[in-house]
Protein backbone atom coordinates (compact mmCIF):
# COMPACT_ATOMS: atom_id res chain seq x y z
CA UNK A 1 0.00 0.00 0.00
CA UNK A 2 1.25 3.59 -0.93
CA UNK A 3 1.11 6.28 2.03
CA UNK A 4 0.58 9.39 0.34
CA UNK A 5 0.29 10.74 3.68
CA UNK A 6 3.64 10.25 4.27
CA UNK A 7 5.78 13.23 6.37
CA UNK A 8 1.89 15.07 6.18
CA UNK A 9 0.78 13.83 9.65
CA UNK A 10 0.79 16.86 11.81
CA UNK A 11 -0.43 17.98 15.56
CA UNK A 12 -3.55 18.51 13.75
CA UNK A 13 -4.08 14.79 13.53
CA UNK A 14 -3.37 13.90 17.28
CA UNK A 15 -5.42 11.93 19.07
CA UNK A 16 -8.20 11.08 16.34
CA UNK A 17 -9.87 8.14 15.35
CA UNK A 18 -9.59 6.80 11.77
CA UNK A 19 -10.98 4.07 10.02
CA UNK A 20 -9.98 3.33 6.06
CA UNK A 21 -13.36 2.41 3.79
CA UNK A 22 -12.51 0.80 0.61
CA UNK A 23 -15.48 1.09 -2.05
CA UNK A 24 -15.87 -0.13 -5.87
CA UNK A 25 -17.84 2.26 -7.35
CA UNK A 26 -17.55 0.96 -10.72
CA UNK A 27 -19.12 -2.53 -9.69
CA UNK A 28 -22.78 -2.71 -8.81
CA UNK A 29 -22.28 -6.33 -7.23
CA UNK A 30 -19.22 -4.77 -4.78
CA UNK A 31 -19.80 -3.24 -1.08
CA UNK A 32 -18.03 -1.28 0.91
CA UNK A 33 -14.81 -2.57 2.97
CA UNK A 34 -14.31 -1.05 6.52
CA UNK A 35 -11.04 -1.69 8.29
CA UNK A 36 -10.50 -1.77 12.05
CA UNK A 37 -10.40 1.98 13.64
CA UNK A 38 -6.96 3.27 14.92
CA UNK A 39 -6.17 6.44 17.24
CA UNK A 40 -3.13 8.36 15.49
CA UNK A 41 -1.33 9.57 18.63
CA UNK A 42 1.85 11.79 18.28
CA UNK A 43 5.08 10.43 20.16
CA UNK A 44 6.69 13.74 21.07
CA UNK A 45 4.79 16.84 22.43
CA UNK A 46 4.86 20.15 20.22
CA UNK A 47 5.10 23.18 22.01
CA UNK A 48 4.35 26.50 20.11
CA UNK A 49 6.18 29.61 20.02
CA UNK A 50 3.82 32.10 21.17
CA UNK A 51 0.24 32.85 20.65
CA UNK A 52 -2.28 35.53 21.36
CA UNK A 53 -4.73 35.96 23.93
CA UNK A 54 -6.54 38.95 22.54
CA UNK A 55 -10.18 37.51 23.21
CA UNK A 56 -11.00 37.00 19.09
CA UNK A 57 -10.88 33.26 19.92
CA UNK A 58 -7.88 32.27 17.86
CA UNK A 59 -4.77 31.05 19.99
CA UNK A 60 -6.15 32.99 22.60
CA UNK A 61 -4.54 30.12 24.77
CA UNK A 62 -1.07 28.24 24.72
CA UNK A 63 -2.29 24.65 23.48
CA UNK A 64 0.73 22.40 24.26
CA UNK A 65 -0.30 19.45 22.00
CA UNK A 66 0.57 15.77 23.82
CA UNK A 67 1.23 17.37 27.01
CA UNK A 68 -2.15 15.60 28.13
CA UNK A 69 -0.42 12.28 28.10
CA UNK A 70 2.20 13.21 30.83
CA UNK A 71 -0.12 14.20 34.17
CA UNK A 72 2.96 14.73 36.29
CA UNK A 73 4.18 17.36 34.29
CA UNK A 74 5.20 20.86 35.50
CA UNK A 75 5.35 23.94 33.30
CA UNK A 76 7.65 27.49 34.52
CA UNK A 77 7.47 30.47 32.10
CA UNK A 78 9.59 33.48 33.19
CA UNK A 79 9.78 36.97 31.77
CA UNK A 80 13.15 37.54 30.04
CA UNK A 81 14.03 39.44 33.30
CA UNK A 82 14.08 36.12 34.45
CA UNK A 83 11.07 36.31 37.09
CA UNK A 84 8.99 33.42 37.07
CA UNK A 85 5.35 35.04 35.65
CA UNK A 86 3.36 31.89 35.59
CA UNK A 87 3.25 28.19 36.94
CA UNK A 88 1.44 24.79 36.44
CA UNK A 89 1.68 21.20 38.16
CA UNK A 90 0.23 19.02 35.67
CA UNK A 91 -0.57 21.25 32.57
CA UNK A 92 -3.67 19.99 30.35
CA UNK A 93 -5.38 20.73 27.62
CA UNK A 94 -8.61 21.58 29.81
CA UNK A 95 -6.83 24.76 31.64
CA UNK A 96 -4.37 26.35 29.02
CA UNK A 97 -2.00 29.45 30.15
CA UNK A 98 -4.23 32.43 28.48
CA UNK A 99 -1.51 35.05 29.39
CA UNK A 100 -2.36 35.83 32.77
CA UNK A 101 -0.09 35.47 35.84
CA UNK A 102 -0.30 33.31 37.97
CA UNK A 103 2.11 34.06 40.53
CA UNK A 104 1.36 36.87 43.35
CA UNK A 105 4.28 38.34 43.74
CA UNK A 106 4.16 39.67 40.17
CA UNK A 107 1.37 42.04 39.54
CA UNK A 108 0.00 44.18 36.14
CA UNK A 109 -3.03 45.80 36.81
CA UNK A 110 -5.38 43.11 35.80
CA UNK A 111 -2.69 41.13 35.73
CA UNK A 112 -2.62 39.87 31.52
CA UNK A 113 0.79 40.31 30.91
CA UNK A 114 2.41 42.42 28.54
CA UNK A 115 3.13 41.73 24.89
CA UNK A 116 6.30 40.30 24.67
CA UNK A 117 8.72 37.49 24.36
CA UNK A 118 9.20 35.05 27.56
CA UNK A 119 11.44 31.38 28.36
CA UNK A 120 9.73 28.16 28.94
CA UNK A 121 10.66 25.24 31.31
CA UNK A 122 8.48 22.39 30.88
CA UNK A 123 9.47 19.04 32.85
CA UNK A 124 7.21 16.04 31.15
CA UNK A 125 8.18 14.36 34.59
CA UNK A 126 9.03 11.10 33.25
CA UNK A 127 12.73 11.60 33.97
CA UNK A 128 13.42 12.88 30.59
CA UNK A 129 15.00 16.17 30.32
CA UNK A 130 13.32 19.59 30.51
CA UNK A 131 12.24 21.27 27.43
CA UNK A 132 13.08 24.52 27.01
CA UNK A 133 12.61 27.72 24.71
CA UNK A 134 11.17 31.04 24.20
CA UNK A 135 7.48 32.08 23.86
CA UNK A 136 5.72 35.08 22.87
CA UNK A 137 2.61 36.64 23.86
CA UNK A 138 0.97 38.93 20.74
CA UNK A 139 -1.87 40.62 21.05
Amino acid sequence: MINKFKNKVDKSFDNYLFQLVASTPGYICGSDEMSYTTRITLSEIFVPQGFSPNGDGINDTWHITGIDRYPNNHVDVYSRWEVKVFEKDGYNSGEEWDGTSNIESVTFGNNNLPEGTYYYIIDLGDGSLPQTGPLTIIK
